[in-house]
């Protein structure tokens, strides 16, 4: 019978490789001494069962993979290399057991093994030019034993980067811009990140703003923002660039040029003043300027580069159209009860290209939420049926909150029901929790109250609930009806809630559904609780020197 073998790993994929590309790199560093062989690529038999004669073949798959080698290794005793022993030593030099390539064949060839060996088997690849998803499979058969059968996968992935400038020019301690188009040329949409190359001499240049992009198969243009540091070196030089995208590294080099320090614009007294949904930036500039404000979620703790990124983004806000020192800038539309960063850039309309002053710090918006009470409804017609009014009709009542920006619901739908009801009578429906409130938690910066009421002859048809035919989304204009057996009229109305931290009450809100078969008047008040949850109150922000 034949000997089963135990090998690793059981699949080999290589993941995304470039279109046209070979590989896995096999080359090593030989000062790490033996066996100096990669293993990348490879299948391993760590302990050979028994002698065997092996041979290798790509069952599927070729040309795309092919065998690089096969190869068997074995343990052996070898004396410590003397300049690697500890001064002082003596004797003779100790030994260690390392792994020494005993014989190798390519794969054709039957390579003779033997029990207590190591062996490898290496694949290559060659990726095609065009393409998507490349699979295969590995056979690796020995005389005295089971067959082994390895699946082999790798996909295309190809990035295709155009620098859409010749050079840059940057002012000591200021920003510019590098233009970038970026486009997939091979395999899915995936993220391509932009570092400086560690191997850069010093440059004095850092990436300021976000390094990660989505590529996908259509050309976009995105913008790194370059930083120049205040003692950058003055002059010309070249910028190294690395791009990692899915499992490749490659780069380019930029041309810049580097001008003296001549002022960079200063941004003081700065103060943020938090609402629920939005955030107002008083500060003033040296010089005039038309600001820039970026807001983003703080996710990851206190790690700004990592959150600063275009997923995380939320606003850009714009100073005025005329530049001044002086500067007002609300960023509404903002997530309630979010913590968040931000960064200022203010540009110096007066010291010239790159005099652009940053400030970056920490923020959040206030937690707010909203409790909407239906105090009575004052039934003015009562409905219109064949049988009339005079023995009352059943009136169901509906009620949600909605978001006057989105038109989604912020609340449950609960409703009301009440049996014999006449012209003129008032009712005190409950909607809401056990005290009557509908609660609206993250209440945003207009919220609407809808009500709707379907009445008919409860002699004729008792079947219909309260929520019969509630929207989905709040809809554009009042609606009334009737089609002989109902009649039906909503009414909204919306509220703007208080933005400052405390406790409010509003006055006494009165909707309306004008002049209906089915008319009524709904009475109700909205409480406001806002808090700070985040302190953003409390964060100071003192001037930088």
């Amino acid at each position: 019978m034949a000997t089963g073998v135990d090998f690793t790993p059981t699949s080999l994929n290589f993941g995304a490789v470039a279109p046209g590309s070979s590989g896995p790199d096999v080359s090593v560093d030989p000062s790490l001494g033996p066996p100096a062989i990669s293993f990348s690529g490879s299948i391993r038999v760590k302990n050979v069962p028994v002698a065997a004669n092996v041979t290798a073949a790509v069952k599927s798959g070729a040309p795309v993979f092919k065998i690089r080698d096969v190869i068997a290794l074995e343990w052996v005793m070898e004396e410590v290399d003397p300049g690697e022993l500890p001064p002082g030593h003596h004797g003779r030099p100790p030994k260690v057991r390392v792994l020494e390539v005993a014989a190798q064949s390519d794969g054709l060839t039957p390579l003779a093994v033997s029990a207590g060996q190591y062996l490898v088997v290496r694949i290559e690849y060659l990726a095609p030019s065009e393409g998507s998803n490349f699979t295969g499979a590995l056979t690796v058969t020995g005389d005295t034993w089971e067959p082994i059968e390895v699946p082999l996968s790798l996909y295309l992935s190809g990035l295709s980067t155009k620098v859409a400038q010749k050079s840059v020019e940057l002012m000591q301690g200021a920003t510019n811009d590098l233009a970038i188009e970026i486009r997939t040329i091979a395999g899915p949409s995936s993220t391509v990140r932009f570092e400086i190359s560690p191997t850069q001499l010093h440059s004095g240049v850092s990436i300021a703003g976000p390094n990660e992009f989505l590529a996908t198969d259509v050309a976009q243009d995105i913008v790194l923002r370059l930083r120049a540091a205040i003692d950058a070196p003055v002059g010309d030089n070249t910028l190294a660039i690395n791009q990692f995208f899915n499992n490749s590294r490659s780069g380019f080099f930029v041309p810049i040029t580097i001008k003296p320090f001549l002022g960079i614009e200063k941004i003081s007294k700065l103060t943020i003043v938090p609402e629920p949904a939005a955030l107002t930036f008083n500060f003033t500039t040296v010089d005039p300027s038309r600001p820039v404000i970026t807001i983003w979620e703080r996710i990851v703790g206190n790690d700004p580069a990592k959150d600063m990124v275009p997923s995380h983004q939320l606003a850009v806000a714009l100073g005025g159209a005329v530049p001044g020192t002086i500067h007002s800038i609300r960023v509404a539309g903002l997530p309630v009860e979010l913590p968040l960063w931000f960064r200022i850039d203010a540009a110096s309309e007066v010291a010239g290209m790159g005099a652009v002053g940053s400030r970056i710090g920490e923020t959040a918006t206030l937690r707010r939420y909203c409790f909407v009470r239906v105090l009575k409804i004052e039934v003015l017609q009562a409905g219109g049926d064949d049988g009339g009014p005079e023995d009352g009709n059943e009136i169901d009542f509906g009620f949600v909150v909605f978001d006057d920006e989105t038109r989604e619901q912020l609340s449950t739908v609960t409703g009301g029901k009440f049996d014999s009801v006449d012209h003129g009578e008032t009712l005190h429906p409950s909607f809401g929790d056990k005290n009557g409130d509908t609660w609206v938690p993250k209440a945003p910066d207009s919220i609407v109250p809808y009500i709707k009421g379907v009445t008919f002859d409860q002699d004729l048809d008792p079947s219909i609930g309260p929520y019969w035919a509630m929207p989905d989304k709040l809809p554009d204009h009042l609606d009334s009806g009737a089609d002989g057996t109902y009649s039906w009229a909503d009414t909204f109305l919306p509220f703007s809630p208080p933005v400052t931290v405390g406790d409010f009450l509003s006055g006494t809100m009165v909707l309306s559904t004008g002049v209906t078969l089915l008319s009524y008047l709904t009475y109700l008040r909205i409480r406001t609780v806002i808090t700070d949850p985040y302190d953003a109150l409390k964060i100071p922000y003192p001037d930088l020197p």
